[in-house]
């Protein structure tokens, strides 16, 4: 009987051990999967940051559009004081006039 009583002792150590080796895989199963988790979170979160980072810079170009056109509505403006100083025989230096006879000047095109 002694040798089915060490026998049966064996067999209860060896589950025992693979339970307790089971239980060390489950903890390391679930360690790894936290760890994927915050892996996760760290991926969209850094998604998220670059949706924002596009966005300011779609931003950033939108504005740079907008001054564009500014800048290109301004020289468009200029360039008609200079064609319409050029076209009676007014010096394009002569922007400091413009006011006084831009309006004679819209008044002979225009008559």
């Amino acid at each position: 009987m002694m040798d089915g009583e060490e026998h049966l002792e064996g067999v209860y150590e060896r589950i025992a051990r693979g339970i307790e080796h089971l239980t060390g895989v489950y903890e390391r199963i679930t360690g790894a999967i936290e760890h994927l988790a915050g892996v996760y979170e760290r991926i969209t979160g850094g998604i998220e940051h670059l949706v924002g980072v596009y966005e300011r810079i779609t931003g950033a170009i939108e504005h740079l559009a907008g001054v564009y056109e500014r800048i290109t509505g301004a020289i468009e403006h200029l360039a008609g004081y200079y064609e319409h100083n050029t076209r009676y025989n007014r010096s394009p230096s002569d922007f400091s006039k413009q006011n006084n006879g831009f309006l004679f000047g819209c008044t002979i095109y225009i008559t």
